[in-house]
């Protein structure tokens, strides 16, 4: 009976033993994944990854995407086109922290990756939404919504 009795104690140790080894590669896995996602700078494996974590930006149902990214400038500038019958419009500019875009502001549309002047005088005064922050360790980003077209320009200045 003690035989048994040992051999009971010491396969549940060991299945304990597997079971947190096992957990804790699972989290360590996914830490690493995600360190993985947040230093990518290019403009290839987890592009929407990154950028979500980066601007604080919701990337959700979109029809296309392009980025430009200067190695030089640390620079990466993206632009995508959200499937609007499937994300509500207010829902997505609140929680993405835009806010209308001032008419009086001073806009260039260099900064933004495939924006034209056009897009932004045709929509200017109802449809545009703006979002910038400089993050404490010098890391900017900025974002312009076209609620009309459903089209997101997003730059984002890496610090080193």
């Amino acid at each position: 009976m003690p035989y048994i009795q040992n051999n009971f104690v010491r396969i549940t140790l060991l299945c304990i033993l597997v079971l947190v080894l096992g957990f804790l590669t699972l989290m360590g896995s996914c830490y690493g994944l995600g360190w993985l996602m947040q230093k990518q700078r290019g403009c290839g494996a987890f592009l929407i990854d990154n950028m979500e974590l980066h601007t604080h930006t919701d990337i959700p149902d979109i029809y296309d995407i392009d980025c430009d990214y200067r190695e030089k400038e640390r620079l990466k500038r993206v632009y995508y086109t959200i499937k609007k019958k499937q994300v509500p419009m207010p829902g997505y500019i609140s929680f993405s922290e835009f806010i209308p875009l001032p008419d009086a502001a001073p806009f260039n549309t260099g900064d933004f990756f495939r924006l034209n002047a056009d897009t932004l005088a045709r929509h200017k005064a109802i449809h545009l939404f703006y979002k910038e922050y400089t993050k404490s360790d010098g890391e900017y980003y900025k974002g312009l919504l076209d609620t009309s077209t459903g089209q997101v320009w997003l730059n984002l200045q890496y610090v080193n």
